[in-house]
């Protein structure tokens, strides 16, 4: 952890660099910044999973054409920086899928995780309030960590039990994802499920979605 919160300080400091160039070269107001980073940490439950932890990353945009200052929640995707900064040039591209940010609002943004160290087979559906995961493997979540010195601890954790076909949680009242509210929402699950389908016809998603049991 502390080397892990050390490259956060090297990198803000570079990052830091990067702007003071900018504004002593007299560009940073006819320059677009967007921050973004790579997923989340390699710890249990956070990268390879498609938990909140693990595909939620950090998105800030500094645009000197507008005075709009402060935090938003909207959904965003990250095929949505592409058409965002071919905008910010007047350029655009119809082939994208993406949105520009500030041009749009998203109800949903979608996930998928194929293979990292071991087959770890994800489809995930994320609205303002709901997270529906289905679960093409049922490794454990552990087993696609990248983190090896995690491996021989995984043994004794809950994370090393085999995955459930499908999760379901409330974002407002479980922000951490630890009940599965699968049971307790079929009809939901049901809607939710069904984006997944439309979502993996509309990108030609070559994984297989299990059928939801009250469909078999």
């Amino acid at each position: 952890m502390a080397r892990y919160l050390s490259q956060m300080c090297a990198m803000d400091d570079l990052i830091g660099q990067a702007i003071g160039a900018l504004e002593s070269s007299g560009l940073m107001e006819r320059t677009l910044v967007l921050f973004v980073s790579d997923n989340g940490v390699s710890y249990p439950g956070n990268k390879s999973t498609l938990y909140d932890r693990g595909v939620g990353s950090p998105c800030i945009l500094w645009d000197p054409r507008t005075d709009a200052r402060g935090d938003d929640m909207s959904l965003v995707s990250s095929i949505d920086y592409a058409p965002t900064l071919l905008a910010a040039a007047g350029l655009s591209d119809p082939q994208l899928a993406g949105i520009p940010l500030g041009q749009g609002q998203r109800d949903a943004v979608f996930a998928e995780m194929f293979w990292h160290k071991d087959e770890v087979g994800m489809r995930a559906v994320r609205t303002q309030r709901w997270k529906y995961i289905v679960n093409t493997s049922l490794e454990p979540v552990g087993a696609g960590e990248v983190s090896e010195d995690w491996e021989e601890a995984l043994e004794d954790r809950p994370w090393a039990a085999p995955r459930t076909p499908f999760e379901l949680y409330d974002l407002d009242e479980d922000p951490h994802e630890q009940t599965n509210l699968v049971a307790q929402e079929p009809d939901l699950v049901k809607m939710l499920h069904g984006r997944l389908v439309e979502h993996a016809e509309e990108t030609d998603d070559a994984g297989s979605l299990p059928p939801l049991p009250m469909d078999e």
